[in-house]
């Protein structure tokens, strides 16, 4: 039988992968086109969101939706095992100083995490996913 500090673990576990998700489908919607290859000859469609600064490095910024960026299988893959600094300077280059100056004063905030922390954030990314979604439905062409 599951201890009460179990049964928290676990409920902790599934909210935060549900904020994950939810936040990875608003970053798609926001960012089609894949940020890392954008500038070059190929536009790949984006397939993951990924965080600039990584979520394991800052709570502040896990579902800060201006840390997500997003990037096609191939480009997050050599992010991963390259660690390929020009896709990064693309994004930056693209975003401008103004984005970095957010991100890097935001970075460093201390956030204790807790099922309620979860819970608020998967609140407030549903409520922006459903806010985008409405946006991209009334820009779709009237069939």
């Amino acid at each position: 039988m599951k201890t009460s500090s179990q049964k928290y673990r676990i409920k902790i576990k599934q909210k935060r992968k549900e904020a994950d998700r939810i936040w990875q489908q608003i970053v798609q919607k926001l960012h089609p086109i894949c940020e890392g290859c954008k500038k070059g000859k190929t536009q790949e469609k984006t397939q993951v969101g990924h965080h600039f600064i990584e979520k394991s490095l800052s709570n502040a910024l896990r579902y800060d939706i201006k840390n997500g960026i997003g990037l096609s299988n191939k480009c997050h893959f050599l992010l991963h095992t390259r660690s390929d600094g020009g896709i990064y300077a693309n994004i930056i280059l693209n975003r401008g100083q103004k984005w970095v100056d957010y991100i890097e004063q935001n970075r460093k905030k201390l956030i204790k995490t807790n099922l309620k922390w979860y819970e608020n954030h998967i609140e407030r990314l549903t409520k922006e996913l459903l806010k985008i979604e409405k946006i991209y439905e009334s820009k779709r062409p009237i069939r």
